[in-house]
């Protein structure tokens, strides 16, 4: 019989506690992780995940692969980060979203149009935002509430219309 060294022991111990957290983790639904230090989105959400809030967090940037596989996710909440930059493709993979809060952040502008046929909820109040791509708003055909307060826009064009219901 090999006896293994004691790294090989704490690695292999390591790997399998992860591997425990992750299918513990696989029934939640919902998580909660505000008011920590993240700097980042955390790795390895579970596939189930309808909700997740990440408010008040040290999150400075947001990618595509942050989101991959979290088909179900329907509430965002990413309000109070350092968030500059909000890429096109960052919640690519998020079809049923339904409610997305960016609010207070340090986002200056937005460069292209999100992909969220399903949402219904967006909040970009207290930013930085000073305008918007003409088309926008236009993938945004079950949108009933959005809100921009406190941003430094001087006009919003052909938007108001499609909207229930409209703070600015």
């Amino acid at each position: 019989m090999k006896i293994k060294p004691l790294r090989d022991i704490q690695k292999s111990t390591e790997e399998k506690q992860k591997t425990l957290f992750i299918i513990a983790l696989s029934s939640l639904k919902s998580l909660e992780l505000c008011k920590n230090q993240l700097k980042q989105i955390p790795t390895f959400l579970p596939s189930g995940l309808e909700i997740l809030r990440l408010a008040d967090n040290s999150i400075n940037a947001l990618h595509a692969s942050d989101f991959a596989g979290l088909m179900k996710l329907r509430v965002l909440d990413l309000r109070n980060n350092l968030i500059a930059t909000l890429p096109p493709s960052t919640f690519s993979s998020l079809y049923n979203l339904q409610s997305l809060i960016l609010d207070g952040n340090n986002m200056e502008s937005v460069s292209a149009p999100l992909r969220l046929p399903r949402l219904k909820y967006l909040s970009m109040a207290d930013n930085k935002l000073n305008s918007f791509p003409t088309n926008f708003f236009a993938s945004f055909q079950s949108l009933h509430f959005l809100s921009l307060s406190g941003n430094f826009l001087t006009k919003i064009d052909g938007i108001l219309s499609q909207m229930e219901a409209v703070l600015i």
